[in-house]
């Protein structure tokens, strides 16, 4: 590895610490859309349980908003993840130039950041293993609702 000069290494933390910073970001937006569309979906689902009566067009109409509202969402966390992505490949990219994923370098015997670390978790739709749970918690949400709109 070709050792960096000062000036090269100080880039490197800039751009580590910026990119780091713009993956939070928009993981946080995941994070703040997904609790507001499970309010909103769970809210949704307790005034159809408590309505006495609901004509069948706006059963129809709200079982429509419940699928575009998690329709959007999930459009919405897949496009923020896959930007944290595009954040994170860099950040990764410098960690592995800065050998913080080789054995030895800093540390007797081990790496400092384990491999598993330096490899992308998300899948073919933008979703890494932790979205997955919160895409079933939309979907569980959506499935409800049309069960307490129609089953009554």
């Amino acid at each position: 590895m070709n050792e960096l000069k000062e000036d090269q290494l100080e880039t490197l933390r800039f751009i580590h610490q910026s990119q780091r910073e713009e993956s939070l970001e928009h993981r946080k937006s995941i994070h703040s859309v997904f609790g507001l569309s499970v309010a909103g979906l769970a809210a949704t689902l307790a005034g159809v349980i408590a309505a006495q009566d609901i004509s069948m067009g706006k059963r129809w109409v709200i079982l429509l908003a419940v699928g575009g509202l998690c329709a959007s969402t999930l459009a919405f966390m897949s496009q923020q993840r896959r930007e944290s992505e595009i954040a994170m490949g860099i950040v990764r990219r410098i960690e592995r130039r800065l050998g913080l994923y080789d054995d030895g370098v800093y540390l007797q015997g081990q790496s400092v950041l384990p491999q598993t670390f330096a490899e992308s978790t998300i899948d073919e739709f933008g979703f890494s293993p932790g979205d997955k749970l919160q895409v079933t918690c939309l979907l569980i949400f959506a499935v409800l609702t049309g069960v307490a709109l129609f089953v009554k």
